[in-house]
């Protein structure tokens, strides 16, 4: 029978997650400069482009890219660096579907009318400004050059100044980043786009795609967002030195928007303090309410939160424990001004291993207390607690809910047990004398004999005269696959890392725009493997493992948001390093304060990693 030997990741597997672009910081917007300003973002072309009777976007001379993709990645990617600078954006199109002035009516009759309903959303989301991000071609290869169309004249035959300085500005700015060679003067043109309405519009023609040299700039990895972040540029610029009068120009146009303003959308955490309050302000009893209610939540997610409510007078005291700081950041906004909350956060996780067949793992610090778990022998768990006399320690399962187990059915592993090469699965209950084995535990491989191996334990008992070992026959175990295992997860992060310097797009699926579960979904199918696309499932998959040490290739890292429940993930590339889609882009970041990738705000926010497959 063949030998149980250990098998290591290959050169090639390796080799692939070398990364398409510089590992870097993207560029982010300092603070929120353009907070208070209305924009409408429209990615030139999609939409009608694929019916008859539309002849489609512009190609690549050589790439044979359509320029539809090309505008799509450059706004998507705009539109992210807009939002974090404050601005409230509208995008026109996420997608290749058809745009029409009367939804309801069905699809539109012309492409005129797409075009309309284009600028009409702009109209009624009160813009300051509209732009229309395009790609240009000629019939000479030779044009080369930036080109911003406008007509700054309204519909009462007035020049509009505003409509000629943002198209100065985002000339300047677009030129400063991107290859040209001639400056063309602006295209003045009564296209739809930039007369359907009296408010500053353009259409930005960022090159020529007829043009080889562009077209083999512009498809290059990265410089869709070299192009999106120089219109950022141009538009904070032209916010900057021109807000007072595009507010007064919006104002003008769109009084009643002015006056009236636009309410905030609510956040994840307002919504869900919301709903735990039913909508009320907090009071003792129904603080006390949402606050068991919020606990169940947590644990349900992987998390953990135990309070006990007490009161002192007048005075409502909040005492407990959770799993990260986040957790007790929010529950505390479930209380009222005033209480005295006192809600600590565990202490770090240190690992154990099963040293019972099987203990069970219990709600509440107790025996028969409701069995939610059960730790198989050798199983490696995360503690993060214990009762006051230390019989029951708090601890995480591979699976990730938390539980009480007892301490004696726990042992503190050895070097050699957390770092063992081979492991074996045990197909069967196998007993060694009338000490049982379960099947499904997973124990280390100290030496093969004849036909029998010799497995570690994680403490001696009788039935082996108290040695640290047992000897199995061969036929009770398989080999733990661990090589093909972690050329899955090898693979998984090769076909991540593809889509590095992609836009992040929430719910995207394509390198026009990526979300973030979705890119470890897409990464993981491309093994064969489906996994949910929620996050908060993805924090259910696979095994629990330390967020302390280094990250293995296809791993995926649980993030909080401001609820304390999983809102975002990212996927190991090994090291400290992983990968995440988040605003602005898909991107390669680092759990280790010296790397220059180190993403402080996501390592604070870091509950778990799970290791696939």
């Amino acid at each position: 029978m063949q030998a149980l030997l250990p098998l290591v990741l290959s050169a090639a597997a390796l080799q692939s997650l070398q990364p398409p672009l510089p590992v870097e910081r993207p560029f982010v917007p300092q603070g929120r400069p353009l907070e208070g300003l209305v924009i409408t973002i429209d990615p030139g072309h999609g939409g009608a482009s694929h019916s008859a009777g539309y002849t489609g976007s512009a190609r690549g001379v050589d790439s044979r890219y359509p320029e539809q993709d090309l505008n799509l990645k450059v706004s998507v990617h705009l539109v992210n660096l807009l939002r974090l600078a404050g601005a409230d954006v509208r995008l026109t199109r996420s997608d290749d579907s058809r745009m029409t002035l009367n939804p309801l009516e069905g699809p539109p009759t012309s492409r005129s009318e797409e075009l309309g309903a284009r600028v009409k959303m702009a109209a009624e989301s009160a813009s300051h400004l509209f732009l229309a991000v395009h790609h240009n071609s000629f019939s000479s290869p030779q044009a080369h050059g930036v080109v911003v169309l406008i007509w700054p004249t309204d519909k009462r035959g007035n020049d509009q100044p505003l409509e000629r300085e943002f198209a100065d500005v985002l000339r300047e700015e677009v030129e400063a980043a991107v290859p040209h060679g001639r400056r063309y003067n602006h295209y003045l043109s009564q296209h739809p786009l930039v007369t359907f309405s009296d408010q500053p519009s353009a259409v930005i023609e960022f090159g020529f795609l007829s043009n080889p040299e562009f077209d083999r700039w512009v498809t290059s990895p990265g410089n869709t967002r070299t192009e999106a972040v120089a219109v950022y540029k141009a538009i904070e610029r032209f916010w900057r030195e021109r807000r007072s009068e595009l507010e007064a120009e919006r104002t003008r146009l769109f009084p009643a928007a002015s006056l009236l303003g636009r309410e905030p959308e609510p956040t994840p955490a307002g919504r869900l303090r919301r709903e735990m309050l039913g909508g009320m302000p907090p009071d003792p009893v129904r603080s006390e309410e949402a606050l068991r209610r919020y606990a169940e939540i947590v644990r349900q997610s992987g998390g953990w939160l135990a309070v006990r409510v007490a009161r002192q007078g007048d005075r409502m005291v909040v005492e407990g424990e959770c799993s990260h700081p986040l957790v007790a950041a929010f529950a505390k906004t479930l209380v009222p001004d005033g209480a005295d909350f006192r809600v600590r956060v565990l202490p770090p996780a240190r690992p154990m291993v099963g040293a019972f067949p099987m203990a069970s793992v219990w709600a509440e610090p107790a025996l028969a207390s409701g069995q939610t778990d059960q730790v198989l022998l050798g199983e490696i768990v995360w503690v993060r607690g214990a009762t006051p006399d230390g019989s029951f320690l708090l601890a995480q399962t591979p699976r990730g809910g938390f539980g009480w187990v007892r301490r004696d059915a726990l042992e503190e592993p050895d070097g050699a047990w957390l770092g063992a090469a081979r492991k074996v699965r045990f197909l069967a209950d196998t007993l060694v004398d009338d000490f049982r084995i379960p099947a499904g535990a997973e124990l280390p491989v100290l030496r093969e004999e004849a036909d029998r191996v010799v497995v570690a334990l994680p403490r001696g008992v009788r039935a082996t005269g108290f040695r640290k070992e047992a000897s199995v026959p061969r036929d009770r175990v398989a080999p733990v696959a661990a090589e093909a295992g972690r050329g899955l997860a090898a693979g998984a992060a090769a076909a991540a890392l593809r889509y590095q310097g992609a836009p992040y797009l929430h719910g995207g699926r394509t390198e026009l725009g990526m979300g973030d579960a979705e890119l470890v979904t897409l990464a993981w199918a491309s093994q064969g493997v489906r996994l949910p696309r929620e996050a908060a499932a993805l924090a259910a998959c696979g095994s629990l493992a330390s967020s302390d040490g280094e990250v293995p290739p296809g791993a995926v890292l649980v993030f909080l948001g401001e609820t304390g429940l999983p809102e975002t993930v990212g996927l190991g590339l090994g090291g400290r390093r992983f990968l995440i889609a988040a605003p602005p882009e898909v991107q390669v970041c680092s759990l280790n304060p010296e790397d220059p990738v180190f993403d402080r705000g996501l390592a604070e926010r870091l509950a778990f990693v799970r290791t696939l497959p």
